[in-house]
């Protein structure tokens, strides 16, 4: 739920929507690595996140994932979205980031931050669903703010579009089985947001341009009343690195079934280097004449994504033997964070280490007999982390994980 802030504090009009728990909240919510997840909608319509509970670096002159997606009775609205850039207490139409006039459930956009230095700083971020303007009240909507810090030298992490699947659709359709050349990944299961990212050190192969490759997916039906469902499988790489997904880069797509199977392409001239491969399966997908975009809000499916290898001979075949000493897991996780040790004698641990996405260490933990198992991250607010292992042997493990 959100905190509300009066607004002699904030400065910031409140609209008031009536309806807000149930028509038109916004469920989900991802901006670079503020990552919003399932959030419980207010009753007035209206949510404050503060800074200590959501927020992202922005850099000027820089583009950034958005994604955000409704749910309720009615999950689908028109949106809108301002960031207060000259920090004046109001969202004037020249800081309008996004606006979308068609009804649906879910928008995906790459926003760019003008590149201005006066707009450096902590600035109001505004998210309207089923409204107008960032003032207006109505008996259907829903609006939510947050802080974000504008700035000119973060670092700018390659982060990509959320796709989310419907509340009260978790868990029906799943990917159980995956495979592509020599990545297997099976009985992966489905997790609170039907979404998960493989850091290379769990899955990962290498490919090579102008080559062809095989590839598997099927799928998982829990539920006796959606007996006879079938979906849409889709697989699609960054070829560019630029942290989207184009059309171009989808290289496999089913007819509707429960498992597919065919051969993927490496284009010519794909740039050598570590790439993002994303499955997705949707119930609705393109069996129902749906369009399957890699990101947004699904019918009733998952999507995984994966690190994968184009003609690299560095990176992750050189730190096999590093990054194989050790398993951490879940990812994304909520609180407690599991390391355990793989390999017939595996090393202990002398210490860990968390970074945030910007670089910055925020905790360490020793371990004095080198057996050390989990620790809580309940108290970190959500987004990307680095998890650095520092083994007994006195080799270094470096791990990509999501908070939620």
């Amino acid at each position: 739920m959100g905190f509300a802030l009066p607004v002699a504090a904030q400065n910031y009009c409140t609209p008031y929507h009536q309806n807000g728990a149930s028509i038109n909240p916004i469920v989900n919510f991802a901006f670079s690595t503020l990552l919003n997840f399932n959030a419980t909608p207010d009753s007035t319509g209206y949510a404050f996140y503060p800074e200590s509970r959501f927020t992202t670096n922005l850099n000027i002159g820089q583009s950034y994932s958005f994604t955000v997606t409704g749910g309720g009775q009615h999950s689908f609205g028109w949106w809108r979205a301002w960031i207060d850039y000259n920090d004046d207490g109001t969202f004037d139409t020249s800081e309008q980031i996004m606006i979308d006039s068609l009804y649906e459930g879910s928008v995906y956009r790459q926003i760019k931050i003008p590149n201005n230095v006066n707009f450096i700083g902590k600035r109001r971020l505004r998210i309207v669903c089923g409204g107008n303007g960032p003032c207006d009240s109505s008996d259907d909507g829903y609006t939510q703010d947050y802080i974000v810090n504008i700035t000119q030298h973060a670092p700018h992490p390659l982060i990509y579009g959320m796709p989310f699947e419907p509340e009260d659709m978790y868990n029906i359709l799943y990917i159980d089985v995956f495979r592509i050349n020599t990545l297997v990944n099976s009985q992966s299961g489905c997790d609170s947001i039907c979404y998960s990212y493989y850091i290379d050190s769990q899955f990962s192969t290498r490919m090579d341009p102008g080559e062809g490759y095989s590839v598997y997916m099927s799928d998982v039906m829990s539920g006796a009343n959606y007996a006879g469902l079938t979906g849409t499988f889709a697989l699609w790489i960054d070829l560019n690195n630029d942290s989207e997904f184009s059309e171009a880069e989808r290289l496999f797509v089913s007819d509707p079934c429960y498992s597919a199977a065919g051969t993927i392409y490496i284009p010519s001239g794909t740039p050598i280097g570590i790439h993002r491969l994303r499955v997705r399966y949707d119930w609705v997908g393109l069996a129902l004449g749906g369009t399957l975009s890699p990101y947004g809000l699904g019918s009733a499916g998952s999507t995984q994504d994966y690190d994968i290898s184009i003609g690299h001979t560095s990176g992750i075949e050189d730190n096999t033997s590093a990054d194989n000493q050790f398993i951490v897991y879940p990812n994304p996780i909520k609180d407690k964070l599991c390391i355990k040790t793989s390999g017939s004698a595996p090393p202990g641990i002398t210490s860990i280490a968390l970074y945030n996405e910007v670089g910055q260490l925020l905790n360490t933990y020793l371990s004095n007999n080198g057996a050390m198992s989990s620790f809580d991250l309940s108290n970190y607010p959500a987004g990307f982390y680095l998890v650095n292992i520092v083994s007994q042997n006195g080799e270094t493990s470096n791990y990509k994980i999501i908070k939620q």
